[in-house]
């Protein structure tokens, strides 16, 4: 299987995990979980900020690869193939 392959496979399998409601259950749940919507910066403690901005980090990476089309993700992959994006 090519790369190209694997990552439109990867892609389908985000969509279909978190589609539908209790996709948006799950994702309601993170949301609040990885602080999505305030900061993660925590005073004085950079280890704590750290872990908080990787929980962010996570949860980023899933609502944007389910909020992909196929055809966004097929144009981010040729981009990445052509050399314009990495």
């Amino acid at each position: 299987m090519s790369l190209r392959d694997r990552i439109l496979r990867k892609h389908g399998a985000y969509v279909r995990t978190f589609a539908g409601q209790d996709g948006a259950i799950v994702l309601a749940d993170l949301a609040r979980f990885c602080h999505a919507q305030k900061t993660t910066h925590i005073p004085g403690d950079p280890y704590g900020s750290a872990q908080l901005e990787g929980r962010r980090q996570v949860l980023l990476r899933i609502v944007e690869t389910t909020g992909m089309s196929d055809a966004e993700m097929r144009a981010r992959l040729k981009a990445i193939e052509e050399g314009d994006e990495e």
